[in-house]
């Protein structure tokens, strides 16, 4: 996926326009996870509503696989909030989309993306009786068994405690390793970032422009390593 040229102005042509962020490019490799962060209100949620089609770009375009016509594309989208259904069991939740679209599902399938994100016990259980952790996993599962072109995440673990975020972090990176999904996370945390994506994407403060590109080369077991890459976000984030 091409980002190219992108910008996005509130209220344009008007006294009172908020000039977002502008002509930001960057690419998305396949199969790779890209981290975005950058300061509070740079427009990194705005910047990946865009690429879900949920907030209308001001200018610029979105390429995906060399084509700027994507309508038969999908892309995941997971935000903050797991927004699930408090009457269906979490079969049902992850089912809800297929329905919506009426199209045909595997069920083999389903079960497959349970067990890879570990809910394949909590297939009967409802809303009310999930952990926070559960329900986002149960979010995440619903976009993943439609095989998304990129799912797209939204700070999903942000209003989690940190032991049950830190352990969503190393799911979600088993999954990849996994699936060979191609993923694109905004996040606010540095430790984060390089712990799950393969490249992060620093922006700067509103109006926003891209300031730098980290390529993360890192050996999980690294610790030493994995300390320099965040020392080298936050020199550039915060310079």
């Amino acid at each position: 996926m091409e980002i190219k040229n992108l910008s996005l102005t509130y209220n344009a042509s008007t006294i009172n326009e908020v000039n977002v962020f502008n002509n930001i490019n960057f690419d998305v490799y396949r199969n790779e996870t890209l981290a975005i962060i950058g300061p509070s209100g740079c427009g990194k949620s705005s910047l990946i509503r865009i690429i879900s089609g949920l907030v209308e770009k001001t200018s610029g375009s979105i390429i995906l696989n060399g084509k700027d016509d994507f309508k038969n594309s999908f892309f995941g989208y997971v935000d903050q909030g797991s927004i699930l259904m408090p009457n269906l069991n979490v079969f049902n939740n992850i089912l809800l989309p297929f329905k919506i679209r009426k199209i045909k599902f595997n069920k083999c399938n389903i079960e497959n993306i349970l067990d890879i994100i570990g809910l394949k016990e909590a297939t009967n259980m409802y809303p009310y009786q999930l952990s926070g952790g559960m329900k986002q996993r149960v979010a995440i599962a619903r976009e993943l068994v439609l095989h998304p072109e990129v799912l797209l995440l939204d700070e999903p673990f942000s209003d989690l405690d940190e032991m049950i975020r830190e352990k969503l972090q190393k799911e979600l990176f088993q999954i990849k390793k996994t699936i060979n999904q191609t993923i694109l996370i905004v996040t606010h945390n540095i430790e984060e970032a390089v712990f799950l994506a393969d490249r992060i994407i620093i922006m700067s403060n509103k109006p926003s422009y891209l300031k730098s590109i980290i390529n993360v080369k890192l050996m999980r077991s690294d610790k030493k390593e994995e300390y320099d890459i965040i020392k080298n976000v936050r020199k550039i984030l915060y310079e």
